[in-house]
């Protein structure tokens, strides 16, 4: 099959030239820095890998599928890759590179206008990138975090199983624990596999334990359940004016991010982490016939004030 008919390198120049241009123009000229031409055209493909099987099975059996829970964090460190996906990106790739093998004899050759067949290549070998970094993020990487991580400066206090008292400054921080790094005038007052007490500035006294600790650097994972705590900490990171996703990228970069993050996932299976641990993924469950009714609860306090009572504990 001939991708271009009755096609020369002249229409290509004055008609399909000019409309890619003012696409790229127009993407650039309403969102300036929100267009990644190769990391969208790659994401694109690999979702479009996704939603066609489900379109076509709706198109003909468009009742009685049941509800498919994505697994989300720790649901999804077991999972491997897309084998589907996988395998039909390479067919595609091994195909093309068939394709361009015949076109390049010119006894075999099915694109009649040769003159056109530099521009064939040229759409074939993106083609043929855009499906290898389709394969390569098909190979998923088990997720090791079950909670956005913030970047955050400030001193934390921990306290230790015998009640001793040690300071030090929050590398990380997220809802299910922090990472932080002791101070050099006092040393630690907890160990790997202790039980201990963090105070967190606008949050308080935090439960949790210690799961790694390697010279001044401690890991703790919070045991944290529904509490005042929870819902100030909760505040902190998403609420407080910490933000960890103002950046600013061009093309470039972003291409550059999108192929470290493929070249750098892991596609081994990875046993725990400093503070997650892994969750039973859910498959396929049926939406229940009645909708599940939560019942408001009450305040208990103005979060704002909540917030300076422990500030002023910090004074």
């Amino acid at each position: 099959m001939s991708p271009v008919f009755e096609v020369s390198p002249a229409d290509v120049v004055y008609y399909f030239a000019p409309m890619v241009l003012a696409l790229l123009g127009g993407m650039r000229a309403y969102a300036p820095g929100q267009h990644f031409p190769l990391a969208s055209q790659v994401q694109g493909t690999l979702l479009s890998f996704k939603i066609l099987p489900t379109v076509l099975e709706t198109l003909v059996r468009p009742f009685g599928h049941p509800f498919k829970v994505t697994p989300k964090g720790g649901g999804s460190q077991g999972s491997s890759y897309s084998a589907g996906i996988f395998w039909i990106a390479a067919g595609l790739i091994t195909v093309t590179i068939l394709g361009l093998l015949v076109n390049s004899v010119p006894d075999w050759r099915i694109i009649e206008t040769g003159e056109a067949l530099p521009i064939v290549a040229f759409w074939s070998a993106i083609n043929i990138i855009v499906l290898f970094f389709v394969c390569m993020m098909a190979l998923q990487a088990p997720v090791r975090r079950t909670e956005q991580r913030f970047d955050l400066d400030e001193e934390i206090w921990v306290v230790g199983p015998g009640g001793m008292i040690s300071s030090g400054r929050i590398k990380d921080l997220s809802i299910s624990g922090v990472a932080l790094l002791a101070g050099a005038e006092r040393a630690l007052s907890a160990r790997n596999g202790d039980s201990v007490r963090v105070f967190i500035t606008e949050v308080g006294f935090v439960a949790g334990t210690v799961v790694r600790q390697t010279g001044n650097f401690l890991g703790v994972k919070f045991t944290l359940p529904p509490s005042i705590e929870r819902d100030l900490l909760i505040r902190k990171l998403f609420t407080s004016g910490i933000d960890g996703t103002n950046v600013i990228s061009s093309g470039a970069t972003a291409t550059t991010a999108m192929l470290k993050s493929i070249w750098g996932a892991r596609t081994e299976m990875i046993v725990g982490d400093v503070e997650d641990e892994p969750r039973s993924s859910a498959s396929l469950v049926k939406l229940p016939a009645q909708s599940l009714v939560v019942l408001p609860r009450p305040m208990p306090a103005d979060f704002s004030e909540l917030v300076e009572q422990r500030r002023a504990m910090v004074a």
